[in-house]
């Protein structure tokens, strides 16, 4: 199983919690809170698993950024010694990075 098969079967899941709240019709009981943590903490699942997947930099005014949180590399001739090392993740937000394309 992939990280994108993950994320899909845990996007799947997250729709039971509030399902479930929206079936019972109640309102701050210990139920409807317990399932309001459960959907919570599958969306940070979600979240954790989406920045493993290699994601390609971006282009934007010249500059290379991270496609997640935006922040800068630096232009092409600043981001070669990057992409020669091939530095898996964005050191800034924790994002997979594609260096596919670059250099």
């Amino acid at each position: 199983m992939t990280e994108v098969d993950a994320i899909k079967i845990l996007q799947n899941l997250n729709s039971i919690p509030l399902l479930a709240k929206k079936l019972t019709k109640q309102k701050d009981t210990p139920l409807t809170a317990y399932l309001e943590k459960e959907a919570e903490a599958i969306g940070i699942a979600i979240d954790a698993l989406e920045a493993q997947v290699p994601k390609k930099l971006e282009i934007w005014n010249g500059q290379y950024q991270c496609p997640a949180c935006e922040s800068q590399f630096g232009n092409k001739d600043d981001v070669d010694d990057m992409a020669n090392a091939k530095k898996p993740y964005c050191h800034f937000c924790g994002q997979a990075l594609d260096w596919g394309g670059v250099k």
